[in-house]
Order: C-alpha cells, then structure tokens, then sequence
C-alpha cells in the first residue's frame, strides 16, 4: 500500500503497529481540518510492520516530539516542503515527562487533586517505564 504524496507537513515512520491509534487523539490530530492519513500494519524491513502518520501543514513542536518518542520511541520524522524531505530525524526520548500521562496508582496526588503526572522516563531492555515524581510508583508503558 502507497500512502498519498503530501506537499508540506510531516510524515511519522516506523511507528509500532497500532500505536499510531494512540497518537492521533494524543497530537489532536483527530481535530484538524487538514488532512490526515493513517497507513497500518505496513510492510517494514526494520519491524515486520508499521504504521505511519502523514499531516498535512501541520509541523510538531518539541513537546509533541516527546509525546510520539513514548509511544514510538525508533520513529523517524521527515518534514515535508514543496513536496519534498527537507529534514529527517528521529525521536529521542525525553528524560522526563510533564502533563502527558496519569500516575496508574489510584491514591498518588495525580489522581485525587488537578495535579498535573511528573515522570522519569527508564529504558528496559524492551520496554518503556515511567517513574512517577510524586509517588513512586514505576509502571509499564
């Protein structure tokens, strides 16, 4: 499957397969008036299969780049200009977190007061933890 061309915007690659589910609510990009294609379950010789997210006009600002790193942490971002790559990279996941995410431990703060989650990111050997600041609790993304 060929995902149409765009003319300005990013494109979103190696995504796990259907974490790019997750990342359309979580950019907001379910909210835009452009346009937004989703490919699924795609070919890839790095990881079997992808998904992958191309945004019409619509470029990320670095906090939106560590939100992607969480649930794609190998995704390549390529920014799209006059049709063509004029830059490609890949996420780096942050060290820390800030107002993504709910500490999973029902009787942390984030939880009973509009206290926004705080975490420190851990790379497992092939799994993403987070570290909650406030209580402790280590979880599994």
């Amino acid at each position: 499957m060929i995902l149409a061309k765009i003319e300005e915007g990013t494109v979103i690659d190696h995504i796990p397969p259907q974490e790019g589910f997750k990342l359309i609510p979580l950019l907001k990009l379910d909210q835009l008036a452009g346009v937004v294609t989703l490919g699924m379950n795609l070919s890839s010789g790095k990881l079997g299969e992808k998904d992958m997210i191309k945004v019409e006009e619509r470029f990320f600002t670095p906090e939106e780049l560590n939100q992607i790193a969480l649930f794609a942490p190998e995704a390549t971002i390529s920014i799209i200009k006059q049709g063509k790559v004029k830059e490609k990279f890949k996420v780096t996941l942050p060290e820390r977190i800030e107002g993504i995410l709910l500490c999973k431990n029902t009787n942390c703060v984030t939880q009973t007061e509009r206290v926004r989650g705080r975490f420190t990111i851990q790379k497992g050997s092939n799994n993403l933890f987070i570290n909650c600041d406030f209580c402790g609790s280590l979880c599994r993304l």
